[in-house]
């Protein structure tokens, strides 16, 4: 059974795969940090601590937060977003990071 697609303009995030679209074309970026994304967005009313990405992404490795960084790295790179002037991934030092954009979730099959 196919999960809820997140829309934030102009990308959309199905749930169900590791894959990140922006205006229907998939965008190139590592299951890892879509799945950061993903985790992200679901719990975009909160900063989420580094120390539960690392838990929930990361469950089956023993990890650093080097490995954590990269990721929002490449979420930021794919979504042409900057830490300094954030649109959708804002960073709270020491703390976390928090999913800011407005999103829309659309059940079932998305018409792209």
């Amino acid at each position: 059974m196919q999960g809820p697609t997140f829309r934030f303009h102009p990308f959309h995030l199905p749930s169900d795969v590791d894959l990140l679209y922006r205006d229907g074309a998939a965008v190139p970026i590592e299951p890892r940090a879509v799945q950061v994304l993903r985790y992200l967005i679901r719990h975009r009313d909160r900063v989420v601590p580094k120390d539960e990405l690392l838990d929930r992404v990361w469950a089956d490795v023993f990890t650093t937060d080097a490995v954590l960084k990269q990721a929002v790295s490449q979420v930021r790179r794919a979504l042409g977003d900057t830490p300094d002037a954030p649109r959708y991934v804002q960073t709270f030092h020491a703390r976390g990071y928090r999913f800011i954009a407005p999103v829309d979730v659309h059940e079932g099959p998305l018409d792209v």
